[in-house]
């Protein structure tokens, strides 16, 4: 957190679910760089920066994250009293956002799925190697969800992560947009798709979005 000069005036290190690893009330600047003694601020008490992961504050007597509705444990990557909907939030009562950084659980009740929308908006940030990752992952977490089989073959003669599924089509990862290019067994184009499944790109005729097979 910086103040109104640019200079850094709290950082933190977290652990995947939230807790901080350390906290720095160091004087500097953005750069990293110190500022000169006769420069830095001299409060009477350090500056309290109690915000965590989305909706969360920080309660520093108990080390519990407040939550609107409920506490969440960081050290736990739990909340330490059961979801007040009861089983319509999940199986797992005590359970925060399945992943902190694509999940959000803002007042503590549910947690919800990051959109298709989210996704790519999300990725469009994201520099190119960063990205690719990123698409792969998901896609390969859409094929494990809709019982896809990774094609190692077409996948190398594609130089892309091509999915088959039950019926015999590909599915094959478009991991410029975040997408999936849809074909028949022969790798013929059949249209573009979201990781929703909704269609955002109609079937290609040229034959430039086909896959070799």
């Amino acid at each position: 957190m910086t103040d109104k000069g640019s200079h850094v005036r709290w950082r933190a290190s977290y652990r995947t679910w939230g807790s901080a690893i350390e906290e720095r009330w160091d004087a500097v600047r953005v750069d990293g760089s110190p500022v000169a003694a006769a420069q830095q601020h001299a409060p009477s008490e350090a500056l309290a920066q109690n915000l965590r992961l989305q909706g969360q504050y920080l309660d520093r007597e108990t080390g519990l994250h407040y939550n609107t509705f409920r506490y969440y444990d960081p050290d736990m990557g739990r909340f330490i009293s059961p979801d007040p909907i009861g089983l319509a939030g999940g199986l797992n009562l005590q359970q925060y956002a399945v992943n902190p950084l694509s999940w959000i659980d803002p007042w503590g009740l549910n947690a919800q799925p990051e959109t298709a929308a989210q996704f790519e908006e999300r990725i469009s940030r994201m520099p190119p190697s960063e990205r690719v990752g990123a698409v792969r992952g998901k896609v390969a977490k859409v094929a494990r969800k809709n019982g896809w089989e990774f094609d190692s073959k077409i996948s190398r003669a594609n130089n892309r992560d091509v999915y088959r599924t039950p019926e015999g089509d590909l599915r094959a990862a478009d991991t410029q947009h975040g997408r999936i290019e849809h074909t028949d067994s022969k790798g013929r184009h059949m249209g573009e798709f979201d990781i929703e499944g909704k269609q955002t790109k109609i079937p290609d005729k040229s034959g430039k979005h086909n896959l070799r097979c």
